[in-house]
């Protein structure tokens, strides 16, 4: 019928109106509209408005920072436009704070509180950035400080300060040699001097403490770096630098003393060989305890007690509390190296470590108390407190410890068994120590060393790797003095390259005795030192020699080559 479509023909004009024309398939043709027109671009009309883009927000007005700002651009401008960010400009912009306040002027920061280093650095970029100053990163040489002598410093000044301003500020913040100086009543120690007890600190109300400063001993200008040094304090005062032969010191002195007619009363039991903790932090003497726990910070008292033995024999709990305060005996730094060393013993068997308990197999009798005691394992943690009590064991087993393939991780393959060694008395527990350092050392002839014997039953081998490795490095098992690199380049310039000549050379020992008082280090190292250093110059100049009169040989027999030629 006309005037009627089909079904089907209704359905696809229905379609094609609400479907988006593809502009390839429109009659106007490629890049055509429906109605022929080209659009801009050489493309159809974007069929999707499009979106809009987000405008960024605006970022909130901090108050407080224009506030610091601006108060650091008035100290600035006082100070004469060149400014170091320090402590000092802190207190500085403090006191332009209580002004402020007097004033009736609301500030950043009241003036009750200091503004920090940090907040001032930010600020100081913060302007930077802005144009309103300048800011300028260098080192500077601070011979005082006690890591290096090269420090970081920041300043900052205005845009009109001339760069010739700003080197004159630079060079005067280069700080000079500050000698410690004696004060009116400072003594110098020149015979025994007892240690006397530090008064109470006064306590305000406030809380500030005001202790009275404990004596110092004169020292010389050369000598204060030597005297920051770590390792030259602590070898000063008898420190071993191997770990193996701190734990050997350790054990050694206290078999000695627990079979002693006069043993320590933290010796538990004589005839099970136990010991408390307790012994090493009280009863064991001063000289040995600077042997095996280094001193950080110099001590005059200690360095006279090198030349008293009778001083470095008492124990610990004689001496009075500002030394122990300085030794630092009950300080966690201490109880973590007295933890290497008994962790050594234990898996090495030579002491186990017990506890008290009500069901334990070992009765003792301390000071009239019964106590029940049972071996336990070693605490992995080093955070986890020590064990109470050390039992002594009267014989180990020994492996062939450097036969072992291990890492510091993991131990791949097990040492060979070797025997069970005697330590009841000094004598066997010393041949014990000896060839344990021999079956560590790589270099030993294992032929000689096969096993003598089956392992026990009740023989376990319990050394982690850790200890392992600690035990098979040789530089563990060092008792020899070993001079750092500062006091060697002291004593490098002391040599004369040109004439090959040392201290050692001179008609008197003035300038020998001098290195030794200066660098902290025996006589007797410093001659090593000097008698191996020439040797090198010597050995190393021959060399040269040798090396010139080959290279004169080879020219001179390249230019007879050339002229037959």
């Amino acid at each position: 019928m006309e005037g009627v479509e089909a079904p089907g023909e209704q359905n696809e004009s229905t379609i094609r109106d609400v479907l988006p024309v593809d502009v390839n398939e429109s009659t106007g043709g490629p890049g055509q509209d429906t109605l022929g027109n080209t659009p801009l671009g050489g493309t159809g009309p974007s069929l999707h408005p499009a979106r809009k883009q987000k405008q960024p927000k605006p970022k909130p007005t901090n108050y407080s920072q224009l506030k610091r700002h601006q108060e650091i651009m008035d100290v600035l401008r006082e100070k004469g436009g060149i400014l170091q960010i320090n402590g000092e400009l802190s207190i500085t912009i403090q006191s332009h704070s209580k002004i402020l306040e007097n004033r009736g002027v609301e500030t950043a920061i009241k003036s009750a509180f200091l503004m920090d280093k940090k907040t001032i650095s930010k600020d100081v970029e913060a302007m930077g950035e802005k144009g309103l100053v300048k800011v300028l990163k260098t080192v500077v040489l601070d011979p005082n400080h006690r890591v290096s002598l090269q420090q970081p410093i920041t300043i900052f000044y205005l845009p009109e300060v001339a760069q010739d301003e700003v080197q004159e500020f630079i060079s005067g913040i280069h700080r000079s040699y500050r000698p410690t100086t004696p004060g009116a009543n400072t003594r110098q120690i020149g015979s025994a001097v007892p240690f006397t007890k530090l008064k109470r600190a006064v306590t305000n109300r406030k809380g500030t403490s005001t202790a009275l400063p404990p004596d110092t001993l004169l020292v010389a200008e050369p000598r204060h770096q030597f005297l920051e040094d770590r390792q030259t304090v602590a070898q000063m005062f008898g420190f071993l630098l191997g770990k193996c032969r701190r734990a050997q010191e350790l054990y050694l002195f206290t078999l000695r003393d627990m079979l002693s007619d006069n043993p320590s009363p933290n010796i538990l039991s004589v005839e099970n060989r136990i010991v408390a903790t307790d012994y090493w932090t009280e009863d064991l003497p001063l000289g040995s305890f600077c042997a095996i726990i280094p001193a950080h910070t110099y001590i005059p008292y200690l360095e006279f007690a090198q030349s008293q033995p009778e001083i470095l024999k008492q124990p610990l709990k004689s001496f009075d509390i500002r030394l122990r305060r300085g030794l630092k005996i009950k300080h966690a730094a201490v109880k973590a190296r007295l933890r290497e060393i008994l962790v050594i013993l234990a898996e090495i068997q030579l002491i186990t470590p017990l506890s008290e308990s009500p069901n334990g197999t070992m009765m003792v009798n301390n000071s009239g108390n019964h106590m029940s005691l049972e071996a336990v394992t070693m605490p992995t943690s080093k955070k986890s407190p020590l064990p109470q009590f050390w039992r002594f064991e009267e014989q180990v087993p020994t492996w062939l410890l450097s036969l072992s393939k291990f890492s510091s991780q993991i131990i791949e393959q097990v040492p060979p068994f070797h025997r069970v060694l005697p330590t009841a008395d000094t004598n066997n527990a010393t041949v014990f120590w000896s060839f344990l350092q021999q079956i560590c050392d790589r270099a030993s002839n294992f032929a000689t060393l096969q096993s003598t014997s089956t392992p026990p039953d009740n023989a376990r081998f319990l050394i982690s790797p850790i200890t392992l490795a600690c035990l098979c490095n040789l530089r563990a098992w060092t008792a020899n003095y070993r001079l750092s690199r500062l006091q060697e380049d002291y004593l490098k310039r002391m040599i004369d390259v040109r004439t090959l000549t040392s201290p050692l050379d001179d008609p008197t020992p003035d300038r020998l005795v001098q290195a030794s008082h200066i660098t902290c280090a025996p006589q007797q190292v410093i001659c090593d030192y000097f008698s191996a250093r020439i040797e090198n110059l010597k050995s190393g100049f021959l060399r040269l020699e040798a090396r010139k009169k080959r290279a004169e040989n080879t020219k001179g027999l390249n230019g007879g080559v050339n002229d037959a030629l």
